[in-house]
């Protein structure tokens, strides 16, 4: 299997939490389309993720803090607030 780039932004808009998902073959083509969404103000972060045919990496990200990566069934990801953590 072929190495795919998943690049993902995030961010809010009057609909509430979205991401905007994108893939490309090469990682030049998956940096372009990283570096427009990292100079877009709709989005407030973004990741490029490196899958391979069983394993993936993030390889490049900004906007992160206090977000998850999630990988879903078929290597579907997204891109989610992370649960508050409460001290008790």
């Amino acid at each position: 299997m072929k190495t795919l780039y998943k690049v993902i932004g995030f961010g809010e808009n009057q609909y509430g939490f979205f991401n905007q998902k994108a893939v490309s073959s090469t990682v030049g083509y998956a940096c372009g389309i990283y570096n427009g969404m990292l100079w877009d103000p709709d989005y407030t972060g973004a990741v490029i993720i490196r899958q391979d045919h069983e394993s993936w990496q993030v390889i490049l990200e900004f906007g992160t803090e206090n977000m998850s990566i999630e990988c879903g069934p078929f290597m579907s990801f997204s891109v989610k607030k992370a649960p508050a953590l409460e001290m008790v």
